[in-house]
């Protein structure tokens, strides 16, 4: 069976590392993306398996349609870091939380069996622990970026999604980094690495940093 996968966000910075690698492993790639901050001049279309629609997140029928015959769902769509999610309070909040809902919705109606979800290490604060590993403490401080983090990784297993169905389907939390200054290739490597694990492995709900 051919392995299919729609990356939501995949034209971004983390996509861009990401999407090459799943093309690589014979996955026949869907990147889903507004295509307004970087493009898709990075991506490989010369290859065949791979399929750009552009298109807005918060786009509930659009995000629907691209879910059909997925096999996976990888999420990297997001306003991220403080300083962005500030400029514009109301259309990040409606990106990073709102339109995060209807995506898990669309995913399980169109039998997706595996959505991951790149959250934050954001999530954590400021800690003075020297190792802050998935046991810590999630930490929301009023900064409206990290909030909108912690809420959608709580909506994947809230009452808010009651009544869905959810056979087949398994929800996937990984926090990654949205420092894009410090975040060196190597360690985007690293990261799309074990995002691109989850894709295919039969995993449950997990919070926490990789």
């Amino acid at each position: 069976m051919k392995k299919k996968v729609l990356v939501v966000g995949g034209a971004g910075y983390c996509g861009s590392v990401l999407v090459p690698q799943l093309l690589a492993e014979g996955w026949e790639v869907t990147v889903y993306d507004i295509l307004k901050w970087y493009g898709d001049a990075h991506l490989p279309k010369s290859n065949p398996k791979l399929r750009i629609l552009q298109g807005d997140v918060r786009d509930t029928a659009k995000v629907a349609e691209a879910c059909k015959g997925q096999h996976a769902l990888l999420h990297l769509a997001c306003i991220s870091n403080d300083a962005s999610f500030e400029l514009d309070e109301r259309l990040s909040t409606s990106v990073n939380l709102e339109s995060f809902e209807p995506l898990v919705i669309a995913a399980k109606e169109a039998g997706i069996r595996r959505f991951v979800f790149a959250s934050s290490s954001s999530v954590y604060g400021v800690s003075d622990s020297p190792n802050v590993t998935e046991d810590h403490p999630l930490r929301p401080d009023g900064n409206p970026y990290v909030d909108t983090r912690i809420a959608a990784e709580q909506a994947v297993a809230s009452p808010l999604l009651e009544g869905v169905n959810l056979s087949g389907a398994r929800g996937v939390l990984v926090n990654v980094t949205a420092n894009k200054a410090s975040l060196k290739m190597r360690e985007t490597r690293e990261i799309m690495n074990t995002i691109r694990g989850f894709a295919a492995e039969d995993a449950t709900i997990i919070q926490g940093a990789v």
